[in-house]
């Protein structure tokens, strides 16, 4: 519903998406940071299910933040995004690819979002943010889908 907010769920590195572009331009010494285990969500997301009134659900996989689109028809304004993690941050360097590119592929540092009303999602950071590493990232809008970036606006 326009006006819900979105909270991300921080990441805990590349997990498995676009493995084949980050192997082929990191640097070997750097492939032990690809193999950072894959945060699950199952905890967190089912304790958030059972407790709160929640709109919209979003594993941030393959496709990065697009898969919010299959959520509803509306659209996302993601203006409160994390720094990117330092493995992101290097792969983009490496690679010369776009800001867009990077959040249409790869998680950014987010894994999972929650969509639901503004005081929930108030009452969820309160009680579970620092513990399950969740912040507001943004909101539910109308239609399209775009981030701010380093203070850019990227439409996906």
């Amino acid at each position: 519903m326009v006006g819900d907010v979105v909270i991300g769920l921080a990441s805990s590195g590349v997990h498995s998406n676009g493995m084949t572009l980050a192997r082929k331009v990191l640097p070997k010494n750097m492939w032990m940071n690809l193999l950072t285990p894959t945060k699950i969500y199952v905890k967190e997301v089912l304790n958030i299910l059972n407790n709160y009134d929640i709109h919209g659900l979003a594993h941030i996989t393959g496709s990065g933040f697009r898969n919010l689109e299959r959520i509803t028809r509306h659209g996302f304004y993601l203006d409160n995004l994390p720094e990117a993690h330092m493995i992101f941050r290097k792969i983009k360097e490496n690679a010369g690819v776009s800001d867009e590119e990077m959040y249409k592929t790869f998680n950014m540092g987010v894994g999972f979002c929650v969509i639901t009303d503004k005081k929930t999602a108030g009452r969820i950071i309160e009680k579970h943010g620092k513990e399950y590493d969740a912040a507001i990232i943004g909101s539910v809008v109308e239609s399209g889908l775009k981030l701010k970036v380093n203070g850019d606006e990227i439409s996906l």
